[in-house]
């Protein structure tokens, strides 16, 4: 049965955060600053404020990443508490998706350093030697991630495992919210397809084209809980959007380091 108080509730306060979302001259703004200081100046101005609260351009870029993770972590488990109780645990595992190249690089054998043995949700898959990585896994809160490393990445991914985790966490679903999860999930699978085989420089079309479909679907899926998920794969790609523009500015050597 349906909570209408609590999906109206969800919908008053996406509307109010999506209507809030920095719009094409904001972007413009933060992707034309060249110093990190005027950046954080820039997004603290925005609706980006709590992604950055805290942290500063003395922070190295280790810190940073840590820092931009955990206040994205935050603001996915706020989202999550307005969704009905059924809803939320599906919900919830949007929270790991910025963390998935991170856990395909160590599933890979990558190395593991020291801030991500430091992160709370993939640091005990760091701290572990690379053959027992898949075992640490399989025991953490990221169970089900798993795919086997040889495979070829046009077929099997860490983004498809993801997507069947979160459609075994779905409650059962009325007509309208099958419907929408089904666009949902041919959204992101669509996406996954094109951006494997893509060249470089169209990674940005393709992420714009990912955006305007998402809020397409965040439109039509008004006033049921896929709103909430749109929402969230929405407010993903602008936190790795802007992450990209800080962790960018702070690999580079600043005014009067040597080089």
């Amino acid at each position: 049965m349906i909570d209408t108080d609590a999906i109206e509730y969800a919908q008053a306060r996406l509307q109010a955060r999506y209507g809030a979302r920095p719009g094409a001259a904001a972007w413009r703004r933060i992707e034309t600053i060249r110093e990190l200081p005027a950046l954080f100046e820039a997004a603290r101005a925005t609706a980006f404020r709590p992604l950055v609260a805290g942290l500063t351009p003395d922070h190295s870029v280790h810190e940073l990443e840590a820092g931009l993770r955990a206040h994205w972590r935050e603001l996915a488990r706020e989202i999550t508490g307005w969704l009905p109780g059924p809803w939320q645990r599906t919900a919830a595992w949007f929270a790991i998706l910025p963390d998935l190249p991170v856990v395909e690089h160590l599933l890979r054998g990558g190395t593991a350093y020291d801030w991500m043995r430091r992160d709370p949700v993939f640091g005990a898959l760091a701290e572990s030697e690379s053959g027992a990585r898949r075992t640490a896994l399989a025991e953490s809160a990221l169970a089900g991630l798993d795919v086997d490393s040889a495979a070829d990445p046009t077929q099997t991914s860490l983004a498809d495992a993801w997507i069947a985790v979160l459609r075994a966490r779905l409650p059962e679903a009325a007509d309208d919210d099958a419907l929408h999860l089904r666009s949902l999930g041919q959204i992101l699978r669509e996406h996954r397809r094109a951006i494997v085989t893509a060249h470089p420089g169209e990674a940005i079309g393709l992420r714009r084209s990912l955006a305007e479909r998402l809020e397409g679907l965040f439109r039509r899926a008004a006033l049921t809980s896929i709103a909430g998920y749109c929402y969230l794969a929405i407010t993903a790609l602008d936190f790795l959007r802007l992450r990209g523009e800080i962790v960018r500015r702070a690999a580079l050597p600043r005014p009067g380091e040597a080089e």
